[in-house]
């Protein structure tokens, strides 16, 4: 699974950016630590076009800094319908067939994170077990820099 995700970087990041748009690179760098370290890459029924769902799940989407902050304003969060308490209900599942959301909240103006006060709304993201088989941009060339250095071949 691992090198398959790696051989497909650049689709994984496309498609995460299509769901959190502005997404940070680092981000996605600091999940892919993880997943070596808890070694998610050998979970039993994953498949790799979960993967992008379970980065989402798991990380958290400041809102972008710099030019790109007139973009979204907002921090995103992203959640599994309530019948998948633990990403372990993912690996469970031989077809799992769950609901995604998008939960939007205002930048917290004295706190680190948003907690409910900030929260404005929730949208349902379309699950698309085919995202793999599209197209997408080519990754700015210091993300590309990022993942290179980090993941060398």
């Amino acid at each position: 699974m691992r090198a398959s995700f790696f051989a497909n970087w650049q689709k994984h990041w496309g498609y995460i950016r299509d769901v959190a748009p502005y997404a940070d690179i680092h981000t996605l760098i600091g999940f892919l630590r993880s997943a070596d370290t808890t070694e998610l890459w050998n979970q039993r029924n994953l498949e790799e076009w979960q993967l992008p769902y379970v980065c989402l799940a798991t990380c958290d989407f400041p809102p972008p800094t710099g030019v790109a902050a007139v973009h979204r304003p907002e921090w995103l969060r992203f959640r599994f319908d309530d019948r998948y308490r633990t990403l372990r209900d993912l690996w469970i599942e031989s077809e799992p067939d769950f609901t995604f959301l998008r939960l939007t909240y205002r930048k917290p103006a004295r706190k680190k994170e948003p907690g409910p006060t900030e929260f404005i709304k929730a949208d349902y993201v379309d699950v698309d077990r085919r995202w793999l088989e599209g197209a997408y941009a080519t990754p700015h060339k210091y993300v590309i820099a990022a993942m290179d250095r980090t993941f060398p071949s």
